[in-house]
């Protein structure tokens, strides 16, 4: 069980595993189960260099063969890396993401087709890229005027000067029972984009917020995300503008995950209450058996022996995020809205077993678009035998967490939890990867990796990343294409 469920993990073919029982002569009451498998060299691990996952489990000479096989099914397994001479050990945490990346990349290059510049999907990505190229206006000019452009298109009803946004009113909304009262709207309501520029021209999202809390209409064009121009408002001011405070920022990720109430509730004041819970582990695990309807949490687990290799690393990720928010563990709501569609956490963090296949497709996005926006860095990299959805992979995992400072992790994750998708951080690996274009062009693989692996020499501005981040064109039309 632990060798099929290892396979269908991460590992690809089964022949790629040893597994043989040891008794350690040091304690002679533990057996070990061990599975070993080679990383390959592109990560930069030594020959001779192996993985090791071990199920420990303590037993006595009385101890019946029942009971061990038990013990050996509910024990978890540990992941270290051994290296070849001094038998150094590296934590699960820095290795398993290393491993399931170099893992992805080899499914994505043997199932998939190679890039083609002339075919689909990347024929497409270049042309959407020369047309932001070829435009002369700034890209923020350009997408204000498309949202208020279609804010215009709105229009008024036949034969009268209403806003034909109200003939959407429920009328047994508080909006619509108003309206049936009163029939009279403010000037901003009556022409929504005087309104709409105004907010523009503040550019705060915390402006976005009290001013859809100001009265019901507001309410309605402002906080009702349904409607399309509503939520460009808020797109553009996140890319462009201020963006969240930080004391809000909880009860904003809590209204993104469609836990308005909370957010509207709440927004003058700091998620200070801390929800009683278990442990990081068994909370995250009981929020992924909740959101899982589909039991792949199981399937996988079971594949295990009941154990789930990728949860150290998971839980670190969303400590390092609870911490980055100054919580002490991630708000419920927010996270089963992470691990649920259409943000797929569960799959990102490998609670899943349908998480290699959706890995190696977020993995293809990448490629598709850093071939279309940096050819000559992606044609050199590829040259040099250092694919470049291996450091993606690998990012992605920890959201980014070591590659940014914690203010702009924080206004990248507002935008992956307000946009539902997972294009800005296809968007954000790009822009590292131009920035650091430079210094990457003419290198041999040796000095790539080195560049690439320490963040803290990469020395770029938070601003200048950000608008590189933005600058990047991806669109969900492209993303449904590669697919």
């Amino acid at each position: 069980r632990i060798r099929r469920g290892m396979r269908d993990l991460v590992f690809g073919e089964p022949g790629s595993i040893g597994l043989d029982f040891e008794e350690p002569t040091e304690t002679g009451n533990t057996w070990r189960l061990r599975a070993t498998h080679p990383p390959a060299s592109a990560l930069k691990m030594q020959e001779g260099s192996e993985l090791v996952a071990i199920n420990r489990v303590r037993v006595t000479e009385r101890t019946p063969r029942s009971e061990v096989a038990r013990r050996i099914s509910s024990r978890p397994v540990s992941l270290t890396f051994r290296l070849p001479k001094s038998n150094k050990e590296v934590p699960n945490s820095e290795i398993f993401p290393m491993v399931v990346s170099e893992i992805v990349v080899s499914e994505l290059r043997e199932g998939l087709l190679p890039l083609k510049t002339a075919q689909p999907p990347l024929s497409t990505a270049l042309q959407k890229h020369q047309e932001v190229k070829a435009r002369k206006e700034p890209q923020h000019l350009h997408q204000a005027a498309r949202i208020l452009n279609s804010v215009q298109c709105w229009g008024t009803m036949p034969g009268s000067t209403v806003p034909a946004w109200v003939e959407d009113l429920r009328v047994d909304s508080p909006l619509g029972k108003q309206w049936a009262k009163t029939a009279s709207l403010d000037l901003f309501a009556r022409e929504p984009g005087l309104l709409f520029r105004v907010l523009m021209f503040c550019g705060e999202a915390s402006t976005l917020c009290f001013a859809g809390r100001s009265c019901s209409t507001w309410q309605k064009l402002l906080l009702d995300t349904a409607q399309r121009s509503s939520r460009q408002l808020w797109s553009w001011v996140l890319r462009h503008g201020q963006s969240i405070s930080s004391p809000q920022r909880p009860n904003f990720w809590h209204w993104c995950c469609r836990s308005g109430e909370a957010f509207l509730a709440g927004l003058q004041r700091a998620a200070s209450v801390q929800e009683e819970a278990d442990s990081p582990e068994e909370s995250l695990l009981e929020a992924a058996a909740r959101c899982d309807a589909s039991g792949s949490l199981s399937r996988l687990s079971s594949g295990l022996g009941g154990a789930a290799p990728s949860l150290e690393v998971a839980t670190g990720s969303m400590q390092k995020l609870a911490k980055a928010l100054g919580l002490q563990r991630l708000p419920s709501k927010v996270l089963d809205g992470l691990l649920q569609d259409p943000w797929h956490c569960q799959r990102l963090w490998l609670l899943s077993d349908a998480a290699l296949p959706w890995l190696v497709m977020q993995c293809r996005y990448f490629q598709v678009v850093i071939a279309a926006h940096l050819p000559n860095l992606f044609r050199h990299m590829m040259g040099e035998g250092l694919a470049p959805e291996l450091f993606y992979c690998r990012w992605i995992q920890g959201l980014f967490q070591g590659c940014l400072s914690v203010e702009l992790q924080l206004r990248i994750m507002d935008h992956f939890i307000f946009e539902r998708s997972l294009k800005i951080f296809v968007k954000l690996a790009v822009a590292i990867f131009t920035s650091l274009e430079k210094r990457l062009i003419g290198q041999d693989i040796e000095k790539m990796m080195d560049l690439i692996f320490d963040p803290k020499v990469w020395e770029i501005d938070d601003e200048q990343l950000m608008k590189e981040t933005v600058g990047v064109k991806v669109t969900r039309s492209m993303l449904k294409e590669i697919q």
